[in-house]
Parts: C-alpha cells; structure tokens; sequence
C-alpha cells in the first residue's frame, strides 16, 4: 500500500504515513540489491501506510522517530501489481493505527500489518528465497495527506518500479554552473545525442522485457533536470552498460527537435586509456540511457510508452548496441586529427604540469598546517603548564587537609590515652583505700584482743621437764592434758599447782 506525495481532495480522507530515516532507507536498498532485485523504491520514498482512511477524520501529526523491532520480518508480495514488501513488526505503529480506528478512521484490509514497499517489479527473484532485512528501520515524523485512493489510474500509467515522484518543472534545456577550467588534465569535454524521443527504439533496452520503448516527449521534458550530475559510464567491450565504471558527468542537457542532447567532461586523468579509446573511436560511438522510476501507459503493448521517469546516468557504447542507432558522440572536435598516441602524449603533459601545481600547493599547505601544529603545540603546552599548576595546588591542599585531620586524630588519641591513665589512677587509689581501710580494720581488732601474759622463765624451764609445749595463736591447753603432763613428772604437788595457776592466769587453760 503507497501514496507518496499523492493530492487528494480536501475532507477525502484522511493518509498517514512514516518514511524511513536516511540512514535506514540506505541500508534497506544496500540489502535489497544484494538479494537480488533491481528495481527499487528511490530511497526517500519508502515509508510505512500508518493511516489509509477513506473517512475524513483528523489526528494531530506525531513528531519525533519511531523504530520497529528486529524481529517476526519476512518478505512477501502484496496485491497483484508486483509490489514486494518488507512485513516487520512496529508496535508505535501498531498503536497509532489503533488510535485512528478508535477515532473512525476506516480500514480495507483484515488488520494491520506494518510494512514497507521497496519494489514494484521482483523480476525472477524468488521471493521464498529472500532472507529478510535484519538491521535497524527507523521512521522519521508522521506525514499527513489527503487520501486519494486512485492516485495511480488518474495518472494514467502501471507503475513498473517504484512509486510516484514529486512533481518537477517542465523544462526544454537545463545545465550546471561549473566554471570554465581549460586545460584541465582531467576534465576531458564531450556532447551528444543521447536518445529521441516520440520515436521506437531501434530494439529493445535492458530491462524492458523485450519491448521496444518510446520516450513521450512531456515525461523528456520533465525528466531532463534528473541528468544534470548524472555519470557516464564505460564498459570493457564498449557494448553494454557498467555502472560501476563511471568515468564522466553530465553538466547539460537540452531538447532540440526529437533529441536529448547532452554535455559534459570525462575523467581523462583518472582514466586515460579509456578516455583514449573514445576519442579515437567517436564516429561509431553513441550513448545509451539509464533511468529508474520508470512508468508505463501499457505493459501490454508491444512497444512501451514510457510516460514518467528519472534518469540515473549513461553509457557510451557501438551505437548498433544502443537502443537509438541514431544517437551520437562528439569527444573534443577541435582535437579531429590527433591520434591515439598524440592524445595519450598530450594528457601525459597535462597530467604533469598538473602533478607540479598539486606538489606546490601541497608544499604550501604543508608549511600552513606546521604553522598551526606549532601553534596547536605552544598551547597544548600552556594548558598542560596550567594544569600541572592546578593539580599541584590541589595536591597541596589536600595534604594541609590530611594534616589536620591527623592532628586532630593525634590529638583524639592523647585525650583518649589520657582519660584511661586517669581511670587507671583512680582505680588504684580507690583499691589502695580500700585495702588501707582493711588493714586499719584488722588494726582495730588487734588492739582490742586482750595481751597475753608473759610466763616467767622458771615456769617455762618447769613446762619444758613436764614435756608440755604451750599452744600458739589462740589455742589453749586441757586441764586434763595439763594434769597428765604434770602428773608424769617428779614434780611436787606445790610445783605442779604453781604452774597451772600461772597458765590459767596466762588464759592458756581451757
């Protein structure tokens, strides 16, 4: 589903789309062309259908990129008029649609799948073959339009390769400004026919099926501003095209009678030989388009009436291998009569005098950008001067900070080793009290306990031959240990009564 930049009547309806960022539309097309197919969608015109509303209803445009997600991709044809898509999932789309439903927008289709058309002609690929985009697809901001659902048949065409394109001016004769460079090495001038037009081709072109084409002369003329900047390409053998072989631009092109007429410079340094070839072979030379966005009146009809294109350049080529036996090539005229080998002597000279400009320019250049790298050096050199400046004086504050705090953490410590010493003290003075206060505690006791009496040492002698050992500390003796002990002895009575009355008044008798 596609309407690119298709008016619509005001209040038909209501058509939203998506189109791709550049860089994803780059990408998309790099993918396509190496799976095989040819003609593609330009890049700014693939986008994604978000609203296809034959109900006018109105949403207020979203701005802002939207990305689909990597995966459920596969690639299938839609409808019966070759257009192959890219089915991918977008939930921001998904949703969008959704909003639109929800609001009236009508829908022709069974759900919605997201997807994005990238050709209208697969060619002979094998679409089951075909492994899908996997890189990233990033849509740019809503676009809104009135829907025109008939856009294509009011054009009057079947599209062959790619949706519509924007309108350009109808013009007769177009050229690019480049200044005038004589004498250039690598700029080689060149004019020609490059096709007619309201005329068969002689045969058929590459790419049209074996039909025969005719160039209308309205879609000549809107066509004619897509050569300017366009590339002349050259194959090998001279006999077909190789785009990847560019060697010229186009900088003009006009309409005169039933012709295109072209101008231009080749790439004579870049390519000599070729350059050579051409210039010696010009009078059986001609040129042979190549275009894209290419639309059809009928696909039926044995010739193709092509009434909408866009050129993508040329190649010079045998003109019995062109389309047009009757376009032609005229390579520098004023140098008719110089050969081969003259023209390749003098693009040598100029290739030379050209080498010499090139080095004393380098050689001036050279000298500027030393001038800037010393420049670039004295002030890398100041500004790592300021920034050595600035980190030493950020190391030494630093280390006035460290400083501090290990003061303050010494001076933490001493008060803390101080106040334990001070606990220390006090817990002797009060465990030194206490035992002073013990010791006069036993003092006191002491003095109260009543003193024994001395014994003489006559009763001492006397105890000593009665073998009684007299008790210490507080112990005592028996009267009856006493009387025994004295009764073994050869003591007289008078004897043994003085001795015990001296040990009891001695309170050494129990």
């Amino acid at each position: 589903m596609s309407q690119a930049g298709a008016p619509g009547t005001a209040g038909d309806g209501l058509y939203v789309r998506r189109n791709l960022t550049p860089e994803s539309a780059a990408s998309l097309i790099a993918w396509a062309k190496e799976q095989g197919f040819t003609n593609l969608v330009p890049e700014y015109e693939l986008h994604a259908t978000v609203v296809h509303s034959r109900s006018p209803v109105w949403l207020r445009p979203k701005s802002g990129n939207v990305a689909a997600s990597t995966g459920g991709r596969w690639v299938g044809a839609l409808g019966d008029n070759g257009a192959v898509v890219l089915h991918i999932v977008a939930p921001d789309l998904e949703t969008r649609w959704q909003e639109a439903r929800d609001i009236g927008a009508s829908w022709d289709y069974e759900g919605y799948n997201p997807h994005v058309t990238f050709t209208y002609d697969a060619g002979d690929v094998d679409l089951s073959k075909v492994e899908p985009f996997a890189g990233d697809l990033v849509f740019g901001p809503e676009i809104h339009e009135p829907l025109n659902e008939h856009w294509a048949e009011e054009k009057g065409f079947v599209k062959v390769d790619a949706s519509a394109l924007s309108v350009l001016p109808t013009l007769e004769a177009m050229a690019i400004d480049i200044p005038s460079t004589p004498g250039h090495p690598n700029k080689h001038p060149f004019k020609g026919i490059l096709t007619r037009i309201d005329q068969p081709s002689d045969k058929p072109p590459g790419g049209s099926r074996n039909h025969r084409v005719i160039l209308t002369r309205a879609a000549a003329e809107k066509a004619l501003p897509t050569l300017l900047g366009m590339p002349i390409d050259l194959s090998a053998n001279l006999s077909d095209h190789d785009v990847k072989r560019k060697i010229g631009t186009i900088t003009a092109a006009t309409i005169e009678g039933d012709a295109i007429h072209i101008e231009g410079f080749l790439y004579a340094a870049d390519f000599p030989d070729e350059v050579a070839r051409v210039q010696s072979e010009r009078s059986r030379l001609g040129f042979s388009y190549e275009m894209r966005n290419i639309y059809v009146k009928d696909i039926t009809a044995a010739s193709w009436e092509i009434t909408d294109c866009v050129f993508t350049g040329a190649a010079i080529l045998y003109r019995d291998k062109a389309a047009y036996s009757t376009t032609s090539l005229a390579a520098q005229a004023e140098e008719n009569t110089m050969d081969i080998n003259e023209f390749k002597e003098l693009l040598k000279a100029q290739g030379e005098a050209q080498e010499k400009a090139m080095k004393d320019a380098l050689d001036a250049g050279v000298a500027t950008v030393n001038k800037r790298i010393d420049a670039i050096e004295a002030s890398a050199a100041e500004e790592k001067k300021k920034a050595d400046e600035e980190k030493a004086a950020a190391a030494a504050a630093a280390k006035a900070n460290a400083d501090k705090v290990a003061l303050e953490l010494q001076a933490a410590a001493a008060k803390e080793a101080s106040d334990k010493t001070i606990k220390e003290l006090q817990d002797q003075l009060a465990s030194q009290a206490t035992q002073i206060k013990d010791l006069q505690a036993a003092a006191a006791k002491h003095a109260e306990e009543p003193a024994r009496k001395t014994l003489s040492p006559h009763i001492t002698q006397l105890l000593a031959r009665s073998g009684l050992t007299l008790p210490t500390g507080e112990g005592k003796l028996s009267v009856a240990d006493v009387d025994k002990a004295l009764a073994a002895t050869s003591l007289e009575p008078v004897k043994r009564m003085e001795i015990k009355n001296t040990l009891s008044k001695a309170g050494l008798i129990a």
